[in-house]
């Protein structure tokens, strides 16, 4: 892991990053890989959620709990080995189960939130 501050997005320069991902307009596109929803979902969880790369790589279905009224995801063994549980937002929870729908249907088996199209889960070198 880098050393150092983190940076911290200015501005608009988050939604840049997040519209650079998945378009505005990708409803109206003919084609848009699978891995761009993923990926947006992933930079979703740890910009709204606060989540560090280990944490989403480690995050398992389970973990999510989108159906209720305060819709949360359960932190396991995060940043000193501490176990969290941290609220979704309205459009976290609106790119979680987008990426949701098409896991499910590739057919994706596995624990993870996050996979690969072999199904492994990610690790740290997928996300930088």
């Amino acid at each position: 892991m880098g050393s150092g501050p983190a940076y911290v997005f200015q501005g608009d320069e988050m939604q840049r990053v997040l519209d650079s991902i998945l378009p505005p307009d990708y409803e109206k596109r003919r084609v848009v890989s699978a891995a761009r929803f993923r990926n947006h979902a992933i930079v979703m969880v740890m910009y709204r959620a606060g989540l560090r790369s280990f944490e989403v790589c480690n995050l398992e279905l389970q973990d999510l709990n989108l159906d209720c009224e305060s819709p949360i995801i359960r932190v396991r063994k995060g940043k000193r080995g501490k176990d969290r549980t941290v609220g979704v937002s309205v459009d976290l929870k609106e790119s979680l189960q987008r990426w949701l729908r098409i896991r499910e249907q590739l057919e994706l088996p596995g624990m993870y939130v996050f996979c690969t199209c072999s199904t492994r889960g990610l690790d740290y070198g997928h996300l930088g």
